[in-house]
């Protein structure tokens, strides 16, 4: 194969990678799905984010509730992508076998609440916050993070039985996302993936499944 032959099928092939712009939207989609599904898979519930409009009755998706949020921590409405109505939404747990309505917040504003929060243990704040114990897995993984992001050092772990829970995220979920959800060094998750044969996750990986 001669130099410009060469060039020309590399080109190809970076050509036929590329990701197109729905491709992405629908890989982060996803791998927001499967966070979800794992920080509840951890603790035994199920998390659904719900954003229907009670004006117009769309669904919206949880990246477009996400959008939705303003600037404002105080106020706790998204706003609907085909009629602009502002209304709050709310987040799904499904939990030994019953059904919990909870408002959802952004992380900015799950934060701002957690400020107070640092003296009480995950029992505590899942049982006195209840909503916001849960916005707080649900965007940052795990309570030690979500405090970390307004510089609190939690001084309280959640002891889960994780080694027979994240089975089905390793190679789909990167292995940092999957220690900070689980409260272990990322060396560990890549010890335990690569010790299953499992390739690392990749937005190139998840966009062949999607084919």
């Amino acid at each position: 194969m001669n130099l410009s032959m060469g060039i020309s099928l590399s080109c190809s092939i970076r050509q036929e990678l590329r990701l197109t712009q729905a491709q992405r939207q629908e890989i982060e989609c996803r791998m927001s799905q499967l966070r979800l599904g794992l920080v509840g898979s951890l603790r035994d519930e199920q998390y659904e984010i719900r954003g229907c409009c009670p004006s117009c009755g769309h669904k919206m998706t949880p990246a477009e509730v996400l959008a939705g949020f303003t600037d404002n921590p105080t106020d706790f409405t998204t706003c609907c992508v085909e009629c602009d109505y502002r209304y709050q939404p709310r987040l799904i747990a499904f939990t030994m076998g019953a059904t919990i309505e909870l408002p959802f917040f952004c992380g900015p504003q799950t934060t701002q609440q957690m400020a107070q929060l640092g003296h009480l243990s995950p029992e505590e704040l899942s049982t006195k916050h209840p909503a916001v114990y849960r916005a707080a897995i649900t965007h940052y993984g795990s309570l030690v993070k979500a405090f970390e992001m307004i510089g609190i050092s939690y001084p309280f772990t959640e002891q889960f039985d994780w080694t027979a829970k994240v089975g089905p995220y390793l190679g789909r979920l990167s292995d940092g996302v999957i220690a900070t959800a689980v409260g272990v060094p990322k060396k560990e998750i890549t010890k335990l993936r690569k010790r299953l044969q499992i390739t690392a996750a990749s937005k190139r990986k998840m966009a062949k499944e999607l084919n």
